[in-house]
């Protein structure tokens, strides 16, 4: 159930406006900053956190990175 707060909390901060550069791109600090200061507190630690927030992060990345390369119109528009 953790797992699936934290990854609907990156997802929902992918897509928000002010989580992406000039150019559309994601910029993961910020998302990273959305989900620390929303989800930290449901681990024992932050280094459970960021095992957990990692994981999630690449695959969300690699999932993002598909869309673009294969739609790149779709590069800062919401996923």
């Amino acid at each position: 159930m953790i797992h699936s707060i934290l990854e609907s909390t990156l997802r929902r901060a992918i897509n928000h406006e002010e989580n992406l550069t000039k150019d559309g791109r994601i910029n993961w600090s910020f998302v990273d900053a959305d989900c620390y200061m929303e989800c930290r507190a449901l681990y024992k630690s932050d280094a459970d956190y960021y095992e957990a927030y990692d994981d999630l992060a690449d695959k969300v990345f690699d999932e993002v990175v598909r869309v673009e390369e294969s739609y790149p119109q779709f590069t800062g528009k919401e996923i």
